[in-house]
């Protein structure tokens, strides 16, 4: 499934966890139940199928191992049932020599940071002193908010830590960034959008530039730029083969400038950068009925978007009663070549007819003429 799970217990926890294997004080079917249990969730995380299970029978979309915080949790109840049991200070700093051992041969993993040593020294040192100073409160009552407070304080810092440090991490990738959602841009993008709206009668397309993958939620506009974990299998099927761009396995879908496209969406009005009316605000038309399609452009173009038809798009004339032909004679051919004019409309009456006609048949108040 790609990258290794993300998971975060404080050193605290780590060390009280490990403990409790150790942990005499506590009944051994309770220990195998739970040390069994804990050691089945890290090993589902190694095999697809379990991976699907976990997930829904779906593919999770840019973060696996969703169910992370399941261990996490195991773990923290683990740790507190050693902790309720006060575990040996020897067994206490054997886990945490094995944490230190453990840490050494992952430092030239990706995820350690500048900031680990310091949290598995300093953190563990500090969380290995609180629980041998609980430990003599048993004698030394005055001991036990001293241990209590040192144990708040280094899980307070170490979780404090790994956030910045997730968002540092953050920061670095494209899709993770934090984006605006309230500016002058937007709000002008806003008011183009607004001024060439014609709900119902045809879509306007937000356009460009796309400030996020909702844009056409966020810019009540009737585009296709849309990002959903819940979008339907049949959506991506319909949307991809046309030459919508998208990514995310079919989650991020985003607008094509296409006559060809607009024409079957009835997509009338498109958001586009370049000269405006009014400063600072995107130029909004309204699209022409007759137009020659371009290859579509999307911000993550795919091979079938090349493919797009570039030809000239025509609508279909409306449908009308034609006039009977001559007997014998084909019905006049309405195939055109593109780009042709339209074939005239015959005008003036229509021609004798000579094969003979049918007896009229007699009209009455019901009938179907």
């Amino acid at each position: 499934m790609g990258r290794p799970p993300r998971l975060y217990v404080a050193s605290l926890g780590l060390i009280l966890a490990g403990a409790f294997v150790f942990n005499t004080a506590i009944a051994q079917r309770t220990r195998l139940v739970w040390g069994a249990a804990t050691l089945l969730v890290v090993a589902s995380f190694q095999f697809p199928p379990t991976q699907y299970v976990w997930h829904g029978l779906a593919v999770p979309n840019g973060n696996p191992y969703r169910e992370a915080f399941v261990f996490s949790g195991m773990v923290v109840i683990v740790a507190w049932l050693a902790l309720a049991h006060r575990p040996r200070p020897l067994h206490l700093a054997a886990v945490a020599a094995l944490l230190v051992a453990a840490t050494f041969v992952l430092r030239r993993t990706d995820d350690f940071g500048g900031w680990t040593w310091p949290a598995v020294l300093g953190g563990g040192a500090l969380s290995l002193l609180a629980l041998v100073l609980l430990r003599l409160g048993e004698k030394r009552r005055f001991l036990i908010p001293v241990a209590a407070a040192l144990m708040i304080g280094v899980v307070f810092a170490e979780s404090t830590v790994a956030a910045a440090s997730a968002d540092a991490r953050r920061a670095r990738e494209r899709w993770a960034k934090p984006i605006a959602t309230s500016n002058r841009s937007i709000g002008n993008h806003f008011e183009a959008v607004r001024d060439v709206d014609g709900w119902p009668a045809y879509r306007t397309d937000s356009g460009a530039p796309q400030t996020s993958y909702n844009d056409a939620l966020a810019l009540r506009a009737e585009g296709p730029q849309y990002y959903s974990s819940y979008l339907p299998e049949s959506t991506y099927r319909a949307l991809a083969p046309l030459g919508y761009g998208f990514k995310n396995d079919g989650r991020t879908f985003f607008g094509a400038d296409n006559p060809v496209l607009d024409a079957i969406f009835s997509i009338g009005a498109r958001v586009r950068p370049g000269p405006r009316r009014t400063p600072g605000r995107p130029r909004s038309s309204r699209l022409p009925r007759w137009s020659r399609s371009a290859p579509a452009r999307t911000p993550h173009p795919t091979p079938r978007t090349a493919s797009t038809p570039a030809r000239r798009t025509f609508w279909a004339p409306p449908s009308t009663r034609s006039h009977r032909s001559p007997a014998g004679a084909p019905p006049p051919s309405r195939r055109t070549r593109p780009g042709a004019p339209p074939a005239p409309r015959p005008t003036g009456p229509p021609p004798p007819s000579t094969a003979p006609s049918a007896p009229a048949a007699p009209r009455s108040g019901w009938g179907t003429g």
